[in-house]
């Protein structure tokens, strides 16, 4: 990791480079694991550097909306969402410009220009946003893609440096690392083992209906568990704290039960028996060109039916190979056969297909838009 933040910030004091060094090898320690964790030690490190009144994490999505999975506002945690990205909002302007945003620089122009939340009786004075970044298929070759945002905002002005602006950046390059080595671990693994028998490359490539469940189910438990502790431990006349508790225990019970049938219902709803819609991963062009290679139509008649070049279907091709994991054209075939069987071409000859079966839906990139407290989402 280098000593200067990015877009040619200044370089980082001596204390701030010890810290990111730390902050890295933890970080890169965090493979695979709880997201929480990583996320809440993101937010430990940057109010370790400067005010963080509130702090929040988004990924973005194919469909342009921007899913929040962390936010804190003070010292309150603030519920999960999902929003569209605002136009001319925080998430756009970042994914364009790809560098870090601080509200300093125009005003804070952007700053207020999203969804409140947290205490939304209050209002951010300023605030940095910085790009998460993450390696995707381009045609041949890969290219670092903004999958997300980190934030950290504050109730009051002129907390922040240029400093603070490259020391947060830094960080979330430590976290594009990250991203980075899970992919090339699961591609490692494919390529080495394969997927298991019966089992297509998108599928094996993301968890098991059967690993989310216990994952989720795990989490639900002991947050039951622990209400049961705080249960027993009051006394028995007093009757207004234990009611609360018991409630608490049953809403514990209720959402293991909710979530286990909701992921059931998810799976029988997937033409793919529970796996994502491998079309997610695909561009709009790359669906059309995907679902005609696997029904076996050669670069000249996709061409000809997309109206595109023969040397733009081929970059198409590749990326679609790549992206899918599928070794080759009747790779594609197979992974794609479930869909196609649920969506016959309806006269192919005077109606190609446009975004074929499943085309729509977008997977998970990393970033939303968030202004808070006005501690905003973007």
């Amino acid at each position: 990791m280098s000593g200067g933040g990015a877009g040619g910030a200044p370089p980082l004091t001596a204390p701030l480079r010890a810290a990111l060094y730390e902050a890295d090898r933890r970080i890169q320690a965090m493979a695979g694991g709880s997201r929480y964790v990583l996320y809440s030690y993101l937010r430990t490190v940057a109010s370790s550097v400067a005010r963080a009144d509130s702090f929040y994490v988004g990924l973005c999505r194919d469909d342009r909306t921007i899913v929040f999975p962390y936010n804190y506002d003070g010292r309150e945690y603030d519920d999960p969402n999902v929003n569209p990205w605002q136009p001319g909002g925080l998430t756009e302007w970042i994914v364009t410009h790809r560098r870090p945003y601080w509200s300093r620089r125009d005003g804070a122009a952007l700053l207020h220009r999203g969804r409140p939340f947290g205490d939304v009786t209050r209002r951010s004075r300023e605030g940095i946003a910085v790009p998460l970044f993450a390696q995707e298929e381009d045609g041949r070759r890969r290219r670092a893609a903004v999958v997300g945002i980190l934030s950290m905002l504050s109730y009051e002005e002129g907390v922040y440096t240029e400093e603070t602006v490259a020391f947060l950046a830094c960080l979330a390059e430590s976290v594009g690392a990250l991203l980075r080595r899970e992919r090339e671990d699961a591609e490692r693994r494919q390529r080495l083992f394969g997927p298991p028998e019966g089992v297509s490359p998108v599928a094996a490539a993301v968890p098991s209906l059967n690993e989310t469940a216990h994952l989720l189910g795990e989490r639900l438990r002991a947050l039951r568990k622990q209400a049961e502790a705080l249960r027993a431990l009051l006394p028995p006349e007093d009757t207004e704290r234990r009611a609360a508790a018991d409630a608490l225990c049953r809403e514990c019970e209720q959402a293991q039960t909710d979530a286990i049938e909701a992921l059931l219902r998810t799976a029988a709803h997937s033409p793919l028996g529970g796996a994502p819609d491998p079309m997610a991963r695909l561009t709009a062009k790359e669906r059309e060109v995907a679902a005609l290679m696997a029904r076996g139509l050669s670069n000249r008649e996709i061409a000809g039916r997309l109206f595109i070049s023969e040397t733009t279907v081929k970059t198409h091709c590749s990326s679609v190979i790549r992206k899918l994991n599928a070794g080759g054209r009747s790779g594609v075939a197979q992974i794609l056969r479930p869909l196609l069987a649920q969506s016959p071409p309806k006269e192919e000859a005077e109606n190609p297909p446009h975004a074929d079966a499943g085309a729509g839906g977008g997977g998970v990139h990393l970033l939303s838009e968030p202004d808070r407290k006005d501690a905003q989402q973007p």
